[in-house]
């Protein structure tokens, strides 16, 4: 067989796999196309060839995502749903159990669903903030790894609309704007109550080393609890004593933190038993890092969902 007929096989080849969603054989079949083409100057339109070839190859990469970014964010029943929310609304007060439920909803990855939950929450004066963030934390899940477009734009909407007083939006924005540049990802957020913006000013950074808010500006009122991004501590008793861990915060309500750990990591699940108090704990938010108490308020395993197999853990921050 002659490289001209060989390189026909391997690409009819690579359309039948890629036709029966085989993307894996497909892929390797291009590649040796590309291999071989590579290999001998003297075939005929050889860079549109493999232009072509790449263009391909693109498509399976494409189809791949989304078939991954599916499998992350698995529908499940609406009755479930319901299950979800109802099962983890514990507040006798209505709206701080919506708020609740909404948040048990993101953390089983139900996002979509969570997020229409959380608007319906933005015109409690109570539950105000507490639903836009949580709602910035639902678009970022559901980000790509280098796009938030979804986050950006809905803080932009919320700037136009008239929705959140200029306080809640500074909040916003440096909540933002911390998530952001731990994704490495550069976004132009305007500045709440500005009068003019700069076009060439990109965020990305902490807040306050890009533009000129002050903390004074984004202290958080005795009364709320400033946001956590993160948290830092060391176990104090069992097989890890001493061993330090660093969390990323998944959601949180008032100063109740929570964190999805998978299942593998028993020997940290073991050792974070409800009731148990971890001393010197390290908080990291965006305007701030200070160290309090935390008491493990809760220990739930996810039984369905994306994150089945996994654990929600919940710490209530304790005196400073």
């Amino acid at each position: 067989m002659d490289v001209k007929e060989q390189i026909k096989v391997l690409l009819r080849e690579a359309e039948v796999y890629q036709r029966q969603g085989l993307y894996g054989e497909a892929k390797i079949k291009y590649g040796k196309a590309v291999d071989i083409i590579r290999s001998i100057e003297r075939v005929k339109n050889r860079e549109q060839l493999l232009e072509g070839i790449q263009a391909k190859i693109d498509a399976i990469e494409q189809s791949v995502q989304k078939i991954i970014k599916a499998e992350m964010h698995p529908k499940i029943s609406a009755r479930i749903q319901d299950l979800i929310q109802e099962k983890f609304s514990f507040s006798g007060d209505r709206d701080q159990a919506s708020l609740e439920g909404a948040i048990a909803l993101a953390k089983f990855g139900q996002y979509e669903r969570a997020l229409k939950e959380f608007d319906s929450l933005i015109g409690k004066d109570a539950l105000r903030f507490e639903a836009a963030k949580n709602m910035i934390r639902c678009h970022l899940a559901m980000a790509s790894a280098d796009n938030a477009d979804a986050a950006v734009d809905q803080y932009r909407q919320w700037l136009d609309a008239d929705i959140l007083s200029v306080e809640e939006l500074h909040r916003i924005r440096a909540f933002l704007d911390t998530h952001l540049h731990q994704k490495g990802i550069s976004a132009f957020l305007p500045i709440p109550g500005a009068k003019e913006t700069v076009a060439e000013f990109e965020v990305g950074m902490p807040v306050s080393g890009t533009s000129d808010e002050t903390e004074a500006d984004l202290e958080t009122p005795d009364e709320d609890m400033v946001d956590i991004n993160a948290v830092s501590f060391a176990l104090d008793h069992g097989p890890l004593k001493e061993k330090k861990f660093e969390l990323e915060v998944s959601f949180q309500s008032g100063n109740t933190i929570s964190f999805i750990i998978p299942g593998k990591e028993t020997s940290l699940l073991d050792n974070l038993t409800v009731g148990h108090k971890i001393g010197d704990v390290q908080f990291f938010s965006s305007i701030a890092i200070f160290e309090a108490s935390a008491l493990v308020s809760a220990k739930t395993e996810i039984k369905s969902g994306p994150k089945q197999g996994s654990f929600s853990l919940d710490l209530k921050i304790m005196s400073a």
